[in-house]
């Protein structure tokens, strides 16, 4: 009885044993650890050109990303804050371009869309940070 029990004990250990290589192999080649950093690109992720418009009453904002950085990158999170006639910072509205790759080399457009307020006189926007895709 006792060396059934020893080769229970072995039947379980061994499979274990077999497979930590190859889920630590797995686990440590996942895409998403092997994601580039935004911050090392962010001086060749480049806002172009932006302008500001009021459609049936929303302010919109529309423009330009340029990627001159070698990877693709999506889930850009964009930060636009919004000045009165004075330059006085009145509103900022933070927004995720969920539909938005920039592939490497290219350039894609965007479009914000927001309340509108009547005091807006000018804005300015800026890229926070991005993803590269997973896949």
């Amino acid at each position: 009885m006792h060396g059934w029990q020893g080769t229970r004990v072995l039947l379980g250990v061994i499979p274990m044993l077999l497979l930590a290589p190859l889920l630590i192999w797995t686990f440590t080649r996942m895409p998403s650890l092997d994601k580039e950093d935004f911050e090392e690109y962010r001086t060749q992720v480049k806002l172009v050109e932006t302008k500001m418009t009021f459609d049936d009453g929303s302010v919109v904002i529309l423009g330009k990303i340029q990627n001159d950085s070698p990877v693709t990158w999506e889930d850009i999170q964009v930060e636009v804050t919004y000045y009165d006639v004075s330059g006085n910072l009145i509103d900022i509205h933070s927004d995720e371009l969920r539909y938005v790759t920039t592939p490497a080399g290219e350039t894609v457009v965007f479009k914000i869309s927001g309340i509108p307020k009547e005091k807006y006189a000018s804005f300015k926007v800026r890229i926070v940070t991005a993803e590269e895709p997973m896949f």
